[in-house]
């Protein structure tokens, strides 16, 4: 009954909530633009219909949400109720605020970002390389308003549940540090994204050459920016870099408040999974950026060496721009490796655990890297084999692909090797670690699903040809599927080698003490049991009366001599 009536209060309350804010919205984008400050132009009923639109969403869902959300602030009044305490920390209470908060935060972020880009733009007179015909300044500063206040109150009264409850828990825990830590991730990752559009467009426009990925809402891939082009997407970026840069410090400033104290809540904060998952999630988006920038600009350079790259690019923008790009990534690798080793000590030492969770997250990333790499390899010399391709089609994908087998390679044997030194080390901690299984056994059921998807390609392909059935392109079909499955067999091979060895690789054990005294202990020990248990049992000794203090004997009384005279 109680999860009934958690679950109706809570989704009429969302549902209320969002009726209410839409039609705040509304409204105060009608009053923003009689100030003069949105779009000038329309019609008196066009304004009268928007105020009676927004009246009516704004009363009705007003009523509802304050009807609902006044009893479940009644649920909660009383700090030191044990009715109080459960309904704070219930998980249906902790996914609402995690759904109202990530909602409200993305929405006036989003428009935050876009309608300041779009202010500076405008001042600068930068061009426009596509606008929405729905963009409005009135409407994003009205929707960031009733957003952002929104995202206040609701983050201020989970703030209070914290604050006001011994201890939250389980899973409505989990979904409370999902919503903290999932902002801070989406914050870093889009900030550092949008550094490096700018960090491109700008090498780019300086080498006068194609940009690689899209700027703005209109993609420009391909295409050389002019210099009329290039300033609003760098405007936007720029923007865009800044705010979720504010989303990432706020979120992150706030967990390292929860961290702090003596409180039970704090020291579950400490030691929060949750929370290391979301400076390894980082750990891995940078690595895989590093490496797929450094992959790239290595295989377009080692196109140029074997002249497969006929574009007139400068040598030195193939090689600058993968390293300008991969800096903002390796600036947050090395800053939240150090945070998650710090944090993570045990005994002055950085935490076996955590540092075993991050070498294996990067061995990963890099095997993935060097098996499409070398999938890609692969492919290209199937292709050039078996069908008529050109005589040089073979060495951009060949190209690419040793690149990307060079810096995946790199990548994965760092930490591998590190891992199996600590197996040599300590073999029995190793072997047994989660993260070691959890990493073997991934690799190993990703690699089993591609080589039987590549064999159900080859067994339909060439039951094709005995079954009569034609296929000119027999080889362009067969190659991915050939390639992939050959990759995918070697890596089974070495890994199912790796879990074959680690049960039956030496243990340390510590030194045995000297036989003969441990064989004169037991025979001791042994005589002694033995004796015991044929002894007849003694009665209980009495204990000995207390004894009185003897009573003082009066001093003997010196004797009197008579003098006898001589």
């Amino acid at each position: 009954m109680a999860t009934a009536k958690r679950l109706y209060l809570y989704a009429v309350s969302g549902a209320a909530l969002a009726l209410g804010l839409s039609g705040a919205a509304i409204l105060l984008r009608t009053l923003i633009n009689n100030i003069g400050v949105g779009p000038q132009g329309g019609t008196v009923d066009a304004d009268k219909d928007q105020l009676a639109m927004g009246l009516g969403l704004l009363v009705a869902g007003l009523i509802v949400w304050l009807i609902h959300w006044n009893l479940v602030e009644r649920m909660v009044a009383d700090v030191k109720d044990e009715k109080a305490i459960a309904e704070r920390r219930s998980i249906v209470r902790a996914v609402f605020f995690a759904l109202v908060l990530a909602v409200t935060l993305w929405v006036a972020a989003t428009e935050l970002a876009q309608l300041v880009a779009r202010m500076i733009g405008d001042i600068v007179g930068a061009k426009a390389l596509s606008v929405p015909e729905s963009a409005n300044d009135s409407m994003a500063l009205a929707t960031i308003l009733v957003a952002a206040a929104a995202w206040a109150y609701h983050a201020w009264i989970r703030d209070r549940d914290l604050r006001t409850t011994p201890l939250i828990s389980g899973a409505a825990a989990w979904v409370s540090r999902l919503y903290l830590y999932g902002a801070a991730l989406v914050g870093v990752i889009i900030a550092l994204d949008m550094v490096v559009v700018v960090i491109k467009t700008i090498v780019s426009q300086w080498a006068e050459a194609p940009v690689t990925g899209p700027l703005d809402s209109a993609s420009m891939m391909g295409v050389v920016p002019t210099s009329v082009d290039w300033v609003r997407p760098v405007i936007v970026a720029i923007i865009a870099a800044a705010v979720w840069a504010g989303v990432w410090a706020a979120h992150w400033l706030y967990s390292l408040r929860l961290r702090t104290g003596t409180s039970q809540q704090a020291s579950a904060e400490r030691g929060s999974r949750t929370r290391l998952a979301f400076l390894v999630l980082v750990i891995v988006w940078a690595t895989a950026t590093i490496v797929i920038n450094l992959s790239s600009g290595l295989g377009q350079l080692l196109a140029r060496l074997i002249d497969a790259d006929p574009s007139k690019t400068p040598t030195w923008y193939l090689v600058f721009l993968p390293i300008a790009v991969a800096v903002p990534a390796a600036i947050a690798l090395w800053w939240h490796r150090l945070q998650a080793l710090v944090e993570n000590v045990v005994g002055g030492v950085p935490n076996v655990s955590a540092v075993r969770v991050i070498l294996y997250s990067i061995a990963l990333v890099g095997l993935a890297e060097l098996t499409a790499g070398a999938a890609q390899a692969l492919q290209a010399l199937v292709l050039q084999i078996f069908t008529s391709a050109p005589e040089n089609a073979w060495k951009v994908p060949v190209a690419l692909g040793v690149a990307a087998m060079v810096v995946g390679g790199v990548v994965w044997a760092w930490p591998w090797l590190l891992a199996q030194a600590r197996r040599i080390e300590n073999n029995a901690s190793e072997i047994v670690s989660s993260s070691r299984s959890y990493y073997l056994y991934f690799v190993l059921g990703v690699s089993v699903i591609v080589g039987a998807v590549s064999l159900a390609v080859l067994v339909y392909e060439y039951s094709r040809i005995l079954l009569s059935l034609k296929d000119p392109t027999l080889a362009v079909s067969v190659a991915p599927a050939l390639a992939a499955g050959i990759v995918a067999a070697v890596v089974i091979a070495y890994h199912f080698w790796v879990l074959r060895t680690d049960p039956i690789a030496p243990v340390a054990k510590p030194a045995p003490a000297p036989v003969a005294a441990t064989a004169a202990v037991a025979k001791a020990v042994s005589a002694t049991a033995a004796a015991a248990a044929k002894a007849p049992a003694k009665a209980p000794a009495k204990k000995p009366a207390a004894k009185k203090p003897a009573a003082k004997k009066p001093a003997a009384k010196p004797a009197t001599r008579t003098a006898t005279p001589k």
